[in-house]
């Protein structure tokens, strides 16, 4: 503000967030494109979890995969959801990465709705039970102490998005367009 002393505010995601909030806003291919920045984000956070998570962690990890089916198998898919961001925050938590954790919590809220699209993009309750089968591989693969095997079970939760959002977009257009 003019003629006020600068101020240094903290760190914090809200910048990034707006940025990728209105990104999502703006275009309906940028789900897709998300999508493919979480999945970098999102398999260096699972490397470092299973380097790094402690017991405390990976319980937490545990329980929240958990509930995750519970409200998954309820159809309950508003619930599912809030579990599904809150253990993606939990696994960069585990990560003991500050700069990783602030990055994927500021896309919070285009996370959610990422998540949204690809529980849409699901045809059957079989395609939606296969996103906890994918979210338990993580867990495991951290538990297990396995950086690699994290990383290919991340790999694998997000090709298995990117492949139901971009089969259903495509599914969505009419023939010849």
């Amino acid at each position: 503000h003019s003629g006020r002393r600068p101020m240094v505010q903290p760190i914090d995601g809200k910048l990034p967030g707006l940025f990728f909030k209105l990104s999502l806003a703006l275009d309906s291919g940028s789900v897709q494109e998300l999508l493919e920045v979480r999945r970098g984000l999102e398999v260096q956070s699972a490397i470092l979890a299973a380097q790094r998570a402690g017991e405390d962690d990976c319980r937490r990890l545990e329980e929240t995969v958990a509930l995750m089916k519970k409200h998954l198998d309820e159809k309950d898919h508003r619930a599912f959801i809030d579990l599904d961001v809150q253990l993606h925050l939990l696994i960069a938590s585990a990560s003991r990465n500050a700069m990783l954790y602030n990055l994927i919590a500021s896309i919070r809220g285009p996370m959610r709705e990422s998540i949204a699209h690809g529980i849409a993009a699901r045809n059957s309750q079989r395609e939606l039970q296969r996103i906890h089968v994918l979210h338990s591989d993580v867990v495991t693969a951290i538990r297990m102490g396995d950086g690699a095997a994290a990383a290919v079970a991340m790999a694998a939760h997000f090709d298995d998005a990117l492949i139901s959002i971009v089969a259903d977009r495509v599914a969505g257009q009419p023939i010849g367009g």
